[in-house]
């Protein structure tokens, strides 16, 4: 226990390379010998070393220089991505969050035994959504990741000595939940689990309506226009909210069975926002195809797939889940509207880049495509 308190306290030194080796040391242990830690080991180690970890990080990461110190680089170059104590830090901040993602997904069977499981989840989901909020691009944009890392969207991932096994057949989210997920794209399968005991299902259940919680909460903060006309207006990158849009169909899977018609409201008002947020000028060549080109942004095509999960899960689902057919029509019939007449970012002023036309009709194409 003494060596991971003291990897704790290296991963917040002042030496930005000692950080990033004491983090890399404290994890990989972790990950490579964490089978072997008693249950009172495991408790410690999360009470006392990785949570306090992230909030010593996150403090000393809001708290960091904004200013490029020319005194300490001497004959060094540094990267201008590396170059203030503030983009240090964030690197800090995404290896730490990453780190204690990981070990939560790899070591979840372990630390499902400790007794106190759904209040350390719980907090791993507000410093995650706190992440994903913050206005640094590459500290939200990691965030997103490890949210999907906790919920297991990496089926590949596999670290040696792990409880908890991932393969491209199967995958054990937390409780006694086994999700099969048989067909080609993974979305088909339906959750069932192993136990026919209505506590834990409900258990279960908690833990993802929390998930579902943070992702709206994310979404709807993320993507809400900025108010008024400001001289550096935040607003997301493409990437960022194209993760956003990719995490939703895994995590639907795990809350289909409370999903009712006013999370298809919410879900809606977040998908659509995403799709008003623009491009950012220096992507708009890299993201924005040209015509005749019918191709599609990443961004407008995690969408649709978000809104393909939900068609077919309505169309074999309950009647209550078939009423909400009229919702998801006057949704396709937004995002028609928006391939003929772009939508608007708040007060942001926008120029259009070269001709669009491509994008809009094969978002109409690719909507004409889903079968009901």
């Amino acid at each position: 226990m003494c060596l991971f308190s003291k990897l704790g306290e290296l991963c917040v030194d002042q030496r930005p390379a000692t950080r990033k080796s004491a983090g890399q040391t404290l994890f990989s242990t972790l990950s490579a010998h964490g089978s072997l830690l008693q249950k009172d080991t495991w408790k410690k180690v999360l009470w006392q070393v990785l949570f306090p970890l992230l909030e010593h990080v996150q403090k000393l990461s809001s708290k960091a220089s904004t200013s490029k110190d020319e005194s300490s680089g001497g004959n060094i170059l540094i990267h201008h991505s590396r170059d203030t104590a503030e983009k240090q830090w964030a690197e800090t901040r995404v290896l730490t969050l990453a780190g204690v993602a990981r070990t939560f997904n790899s070591k979840r069977m372990i630390l499902q035994t400790i007794g106190d499981f759904p209040r350390a989840w719980s907090l791993l989901l507000e410093h995650i959504e706190y992440s994903a909020l913050c206005p640094n691009a590459e500290v939200s944009l990691a965030a997103l990741k490890s949210f999907q890392e906790i919920i297991q969207i990496n089926k590949d991932s596999k670290e040696k000595g792990d409880d908890l096994r991932i393969s491209r057949g199967s995958v054990t989210p937390p409780g006694e939940e086994v999700m099969n997920r048989s067909s080609e794209d993974g979305h088909d399968a339906p959750n069932k689990p192993v136990q026919n005991d209505s506590g834990k299902v409900e258990y279960n259940l908690t833990l993802w309506s929390t998930a579902w919680r943070v992702w709206l909460n994310i979404g709807m903060l993320s993507t809400k226009p900025p108010e008024g006309k400001s001289q550096k207006p935040y607003i997301p990158s493409q990437a960022f909210v194209t993760a956003l849009a990719q995490t939703f169909p895994p995590l639907f899977h795990h809350i289909k069975s409370r999903f009712v018609a006013a999370d298809l409201q919410k879900l809606s008002t977040v998908l659509r926002s995403a799709l008003s947020v623009p491009v950012h000028g220096d992507m708009s060549p890299f993201i924005i195809p040209t015509y005749p080109d019918l191709t599609i942004t990443p961004l407008q095509e995690s969408t649709l797939n978000a809104v393909q999960v939900l068609i077919k899960a309505i169309k074999n689902g309950s009647e209550s889940m078939q009423n909400m057919y009229p919702d998801l029509f006057d949704q396709l019939l937004i995002y028609i509207e928006y391939g003929v007449k772009p939508p608007k970012y708040g007060d942001v002023e926008t120029k259009n880049f070269g001709s669009v036309k491509g994008p809009q009709v094969s978002m109409i194409i690719l909507i004409k495509k889903f079968s009901f």
